[in-house]
């Protein structure tokens, strides 16, 4: 797999075809840091590997873990995430500190007791959060 090292991309096509590629209604390269042949192809890879009918490759676990937060999400205010205290201390801040702001609350619950994850759980939780090695 070859190592595209562009930063812009050349559109070919209509005007109609290139808007609809810069408002994501249809698939091209636009700019690096968007979207890119080699992250493409990495997805890609991805989701034979895992027989899953697409991927999305991000640059951090950090960032992998707010956009699974914010898609199961209804976007609404109210929605919760249910969560061990234990957590690396970035991920501690996303979810009680920016996602705070999205109107997600999070619920803590103790992993060394699965009941108390049962008692935090309603009609708003959108997911369970752990993390099988954390911060001590």
């Amino acid at each position: 797999m070859p190592i595209y090292q562009n930063t812009a991309y050349e559109l070919d096509g209509d005007l109609n075809h290139i808007a609809d590629v810069y408002n994501v209604k249809a698939d091209g390269f636009t700019y690096t840091r968007i979207i890119n042949p080699t992250t493409r192809a990495l997805e890609k890879r991805y989701a034979a590997v895992d027989m899953g009918s697409d991927s999305l490759a991000v640059a951090s676990g950090q960032a992998a873990t707010f956009l699974a937060i914010v898609n199961l999400s209804s976007g609404e205010v109210g929605d919760n995430v249910v969560a061990s205290p234990y957590l690396y201390g970035n991920t501690w801040n996303l979810l009680h500190n920016t996602l705070k702001r999205l109107g997600i609350s999070v619920r803590t619950a103790d992993p060394r007791r699965p009941e108390t994850f049962e008692r935090a759980i309603d009609d708003r939780t959108i997911c369970l959060f752990g993390e099988v090695i954390s911060n001590p």
